[in-house]
């Protein structure tokens, strides 16, 4: 079975290797994490498609490639697979394997399940640690035709954030969760109807008319904040050479945090960038009060009362003289 490099967007169109997970010759286990990649929008894990032994590796580490190309060759049948040892002398032919269609690496844990002529898509698995994920924008809606391998929604993990194509040609029939709602890996988030479905689209919701309510005469300040023009919201940007992830982003808008303390972050993440964890990291360091050094308490200086003596009065001396 070949291993092509997959397509992690609509607009991606090449990928780097950065890391192999296994080497020829190792057995591996169907969704277990065979190599890493990075574009130009997301760093992922890639699992493999099926269960079988490596039996050999196209692309180096580092090396970039056009999505589509085979970057492995996975041999499916364990017992029978014979892996080609290396020699920089001569060259060892590759055993003669059956031909297979090359398919690309799936993004979701198995195959979408299909319920009569509706095709169930999950919440896809973007890493073996990874146990859930968080729709970060939908880019269709109900009624909606979307084609093979045209981005249908955007997700957001701990790992990667990334877009998710469509597995078919159709129409959506039905989108089962909203926006920045986070849901279980293998959760159904959406059905896709075969092309030409009829897709009746939803009934407006009846809402009812709020009674009305009789004017009250304003007082003069009331009357002048109504009418007064709202501040224009003031939209902070990360400068052109940091790149944060919508994750990172809608963590630090919940919390509070600017993007000139993002951009303060040392990151951890591939290329320095701030991930996750480091936002929280910096969210709880934050939050811890700081102390503040009590100066220690002093006796008030002692005042002394001045001591005011009597006036000395002169002995009074009688002199025989008239009175």
């Amino acid at each position: 079975m070949d291993i092509v490099m997959p397509k992690m967007g609509e607009s991606v169109t090449e990928g780097t290797i950065i890391k192999w997970h296994k080497k020829p010759g190792d057995v591996v286990k169907k969704d277990e994490i065979i190599f890493e990649i990075s574009t130009d929008k997301v760093d992922t894990e890639i699992p493999s498609p099926e269960a079988g032994v490596l039996s050999e590796v196209l692309v180096n580490e580092q090396e970039t490639v056009a999505v589509g190309v085979v970057v492995a060759r996975l041999a499916t049948d364990a017992a029978d697979a014979v892996v080609a040892a290396p020699a920089p002398a001569q060259p060892v032919s590759a055993p003669v394997e059956p031909k297979v269609e090359p398919a690309p690496v799936a993004v979701s844990e198995s195959a979408p399940a299909t319920s009569g002529s509706l095709i169930d898509i999950p919440m896809p698995k973007m890493g073996e640690s990874v146990m859930e994920g968080t729709i970060i924008k939908w880019h269709k809606k109900p009624g909606d035709a979307v084609k093979l391998d045209e981005t249908f929604f955007e997700i957001s993990t701990d790992k990667v954030d990334t877009e998710i194509t469509s597995p078919a040609d159709g129409v959506v029939a039905e989108i089962l969760v909203k926006e920045q709602e986070t849901v279980a890996v293998g959760t159904i988030v959406a059905r896709l109807a075969g092309s030409g479905a009829l897709i009746s689209a939803p009934a407006p919701e009846q809402v009812a008319a709020p009674a009305p309510v009789a004017d009250e005469p304003l007082a003069m300040h009331d009357m002048v904040a109504r009418n007064a023009a709202p501040a224009p919201e003031v939209v902070e940007e990360a400068s052109p050479d940091k790149f944060f992830s919508p994750l990172v982003m809608n963590i630090a808008r919940k919390e509070g945090v600017s993007v000139r303390e993002l951009e303060s972050i040392n990151g951890s993440g591939v290329g320095g960038r701030v991930t996750k964890t480091d936002v929280l990291n910096y969210i709880a360091s934050r939050s811890k009060p700081a102390q503040v050094p009590v100066a220690p308490k002093t006796a008030a200086p002692a005042v002394s009362t001045p001591q005011v003596s009597a006036p000395s009065t002169p002995p009074f001396t009688f002199s025989g003289g008239d009175v």
